[in-house]
């Protein structure tokens, strides 16, 4: 074999190996969507068809709406997000899909409308919330996207006066209860409330079973205070007899026994009419609250049925009831 045959092949041979490795790395491109105008909608970044990399979304004038970055097709990472005329509106963070980071908000102007952060979804932490003029508007503190500790709320034309502050405390992953007072402009209290929470020893009971339940009084301006539960009509007037009465006398905690009755047509509309009513040591009466028990899910031999209620701007309390 001639000396020139031999080197053409060794080129050859180096040519098809340049190509096998070529093959073999990754293929990095580009894909892009339109607008109906024409304009680009999106820059994604591709590494073997798999959105890797920059991506970039589009107003239909052609300002940039978003700005991420993608891992494996999906949006990871921190996020810029515009308005049409390329103002800030948002940066968030994301994890496996969820809100998880620090989170802030802008308005028009540029000021910061909230600033906050986020676990698994869900606020966890402060959350700082702004008038568009700057002045700070509320503080909250989050627990696993509940609120969780002292909260303060403030006026928007009054720098740094406290409008209302209220107190949370995350009883169960799905039950919390809330003291709240608010403020006038001279800085005196204008109004407390207390928020009640039941708290039982088992989370579930059968209908017109015995069971135990802890009540709680946060902040309790009143000596007594008597729970019905029972059947009332339209007028709250008590229309069946069997529902029982039970009275808390005096401080903030009261260990009571409860009875679910089931009511018949009542239960099956799905709520049941209840009301509390406050009284002071003098036995004269200053409120009676006034709320529907709504049974979310009632299905015969369920496991568990989530019942919440709500009476004014104060009370509130979840329990659990399974139908027989």
């Amino acid at each position: 074999m001639s000396e020139s045959s031999i080197v053409m092949k060794s080129r050859n041979l180096l040519f098809t190996f340049i190509l096998l490795f070529l093959s073999c790395q990754s293929q990095e491109e580009y894909y892009y969507e339109y607008h109906e105008n024409g304009k680009v909608k999106c820059k994604i970044k591709r590494i073997n068809q798999i959105a890797n990399g920059e991506a970039i979304w589009y107003h239909p004038n052609g300002n940039i709406a978003t700005k991420a970055t993608m891992v494996n097709d999906k949006i990871e990472g921190v996020s810029y997000h515009y308005s049409e005329d390329g103002k800030l509106i948002s940066i968030d963070s994301v994890r496996n899909g969820k809100a998880h980071g620090k989170i802030l908000t802008f308005y028009p102007n540029g000021n910061t409308k909230s600033l906050g952060s986020f676990k698994n979804g869900k606020a966890h932490g402060k959350i700082l919330t702004f008038y568009p003029n700057g002045n700070i508007k509320s503080v909250e503190s989050f627990k696993n996207g509940k609120l969780n500790g002292e909260n303060f709320y403030y006026a928007e034309e009054d720098s740094g006066r406290l409008v209302k502050k209220n107190r949370a405390f995350v009883i169960q992953d799905s039950a919390y209860y809330i003291s709240a007072t608010t403020y006038d402009v001279n800085g005196k209290i204008k109004q407390r409330g207390a928020l009640v929470y039941v708290e039982m020893e088992k989370d579930t009971v059968h209908l017109g079973e015995n069971f135990k339940a802890k009540l709680t009084l946060m902040n309790a301006q009143y000596d007594s205070c008597e729970l019905h539960y029972g059947d009332f009509d339209e007028d709250f007037v008590l229309q069946d007899s069997t529902s029982e009465k039970v009275v808390i006398v005096k401080g903030n905690e009261a260990q009571i026994i409860l009875k679910p009755h089931k009511l018949g047509k009542n239960y099956l509309r799905g709520y049941m009419k209840d009301f509390v009513t406050v009284w002071t040591h003098d036995k004269k009466r200053i409120k009676q609250y006034k709320f529907e028990t709504i049974i979310e899910n009632a299905p015969k031999e369920s496991n568990l049925i989530v019942v919440s209620s709500t009476i004014g701007h104060y009370f509130e309390y979840e329990y659990f009831v399974v139908d027989k």
